[in-house]
């Protein structure tokens, strides 16, 4: 989904589209082997990650979308002499709340046996109408459906996986570490993504040295409604 955003930057730049817990092999730059399939919790497969980032000969300006800004943060956190930078659209930097982190947990345990029991289809249907992508309905139909195709290639038991092990509720709560994290981060979001806009502004409460770009017209997913965007905005932090 990212080719669009990548295939328009300066050819000389060395981009990693490394693979998440649970999903198909990428096809853009360089990969990690195989698809990881065992039972690692947030932490470790956060690491996991981290660990991919120490053969490159620096600091990796790190870039990720909803769940990916989700693990980019986390790096940053927990690696944080493995990232040069943070750009992150759509992030959550986790749930507070014990009882709500457990409310999560029960939701996407039952959506995963439920993705395992129903199949790609259903999910994806179930996926396409959630109220988070309600402003994917402005998009053109070719572009909806490319979307579409690229989620149906993917496994459910691989997506089962990441919900039970990269779900929401399992990510640890990374509101304090915000403050000590010293590389530029830089926030995106869509005006339409009321939620993660106001997560945005507390995040920049909470570390004024964050900045924020609202995307007008746009909502949770800027990978795909607003690449040129998000592709303007890494010429900025690589200084392309």
């Amino acid at each position: 989904m990212w080719d669009e955003v990548c295939e328009g930057l300066p050819p000389h730049l060395r981009i990693f589209a490394i693979d998440l817990l649970g999903h198909e092999l990428s096809r853009l730059g360089e990969h990690t082997p195989g698809v990881a399939t065992h039972p690692w919790s947030f932490e470790e497969e956060i690491d996991r990650l981290g660990d991919a980032l120490i053969a490159l000969p620096e600091p990796a300006h790190v870039c990720g979308y909803s769940l990916g800004a989700r693990v980019a943060l986390s790096l940053a956190v927990r690696h944080p002499g493995r990232c040069a930078s943070l750009t992150l659209i759509g992030v959550h930097p986790g749930l507070e709340d014990t009882a709500e982190r457990e409310a999560r947990r029960r939701d996407d345990d039952q959506l995963a046996a439920l993705l395992r029991g129903l199949g790609m289809e259903w999910f994806v249907r179930y996926w396409e109408r959630r109220a988070l992508f309600a402003s994917q309905s402005q998009l053109d139909t070719a572009r909806l459906q490319a979307q579409r195709v690229r989620r149906l290639c993917h496994k459910a038991e691989g997506l089962a996986r990441s919900l039970e092990v990269l779900g929401l509720g399992r990510m640890p709560a990374y509101w304090s570490a915000l403050p000590k994290l010293t590389m530029p981060v830089r926030l995106l979001v869509g005006a339409e993504d009321a939620k993660f806009a106001a997560i945005a502004e507390r995040i920049r409460t909470l570390r004024p040295a964050t900045e924020v770009q609202v995307v007008d017209g746009a909502g949770h997913n800027l990978v795909l409604e607003r690449p040129d965007v998000v592709r303007a905005t890494l010429d900025v932090v690589l200084g392309a």
